[in-house]
């Protein structure tokens, strides 16, 4: 287990046994979009998305790497929307 403070980006616990799992994304023939899917090696799908990106970027996230304000509150979305 690991836990990360999502606001911080800071490791706040990690069992002495935690290992990170690897991760790849791979593409797929798929008709409903989502061509791109995030593995767990040995374990199967842990995600799917429509572009390299967001599958990229879903790894970042699992690694710890994209912790900064990766959650957004309603109203920051709401506000977000309002602007575009």
């Amino acid at each position: 287990m690991r836990i990360i403070n999502v606001t911080s980006g800071y490791e706040v616990y990690r069992h002495k046994n935690y290992v990170l799992p690897e991760l790849h994304v791979e593409e797929r023939d798929c008709p409903d979009g989502y061509r791109f899917v995030v593995q767990r090696v040995g374990e199967g799908i842990v995600a799917t998305a429509k572009t390299r990106e967001e599958a990229e970027s879903h790894v970042a996230f699992l690694k710890g790497y994209r912790l900064v304000n990766a959650f957004k509150t309603v109203r920051e979305h709401n506000e977000e929307l309002q602007v575009a």
